[in-house]
């Protein structure tokens, strides 16, 4: 048995929904309706990290996929192992 990390190349298409989110999120908070008197910058930030952790991981679905694909073809078992800080 073996482990790998794989590395994930972006496609075009996913660096400019990546980039046009930071513009989302950066428009958003220009706003200035965040302040940490009431306590809504900080639900900014935790839903900002949430949401481009959950968009970068997204980006590895497809190849994944076809690395699982290449390796039950050669006779392989696949564990797929997600972990999450629980957040």
């Amino acid at each position: 048995a073996s482990f790998a990390t794989r590395q994930v190349a972006l496609t075009d298409d996913q660096i400019f929904l990546y980039d046009a989110c930071c513009r989302w999120w950066s428009d958003l908070f220009a706003l200035g309706i965040f302040t940490a008197k009431d306590r809504t910058a900080s639900r900014y930030w935790s839903s900002h990290l949430r949401f481009f952790k959950s968009l970068c991981i997204s980006f590895k679905v497809a190849p994944t996929v076809e690395l699982i694909k290449q390796s039950l073809e050669q006779g392989k078992s696949v564990v797929i192992g997600l972990t999450s800080t629980g957040e």
